[in-house]
């Protein structure tokens, strides 16, 4: 069993299929949390543009060092 699960390992990692996934999913979670943001945004049309700018910061502030890792990784990956 441990062979098979070595040898799926070794076909994965040899066509970089984990690090094209994980650059997809965060690019994608970026859409995702941008959208959110964006939609906040337009359905509190009376909140004050600091109050707004706060919430925008404290969503997108935590990612932004996990997207810049993760792309980061992804293109000096070397095999």
């Amino acid at each position: 069993m441990l062979n098979k699960l070595a040898a799926l390992w070794d076909w994965v990692d040899q066509r970089d299929i984990d690090k094209h996934a994980l650059a997809i999913a965060t690019f994608w979670y970026t859409i995702y949390l941008i959208d959110w943001v964006l939609e906040y945004v337009f359905t509190n049309p009376t909140k004050s543009g600091v109050e707004v700018g706060l919430v925008v910061a404290a969503i997108l502030l935590p990612w932004t060092p996990v997207q810049g890792y993760v792309f980061k990784w992804y293109f000096e990956r070397k095999e």
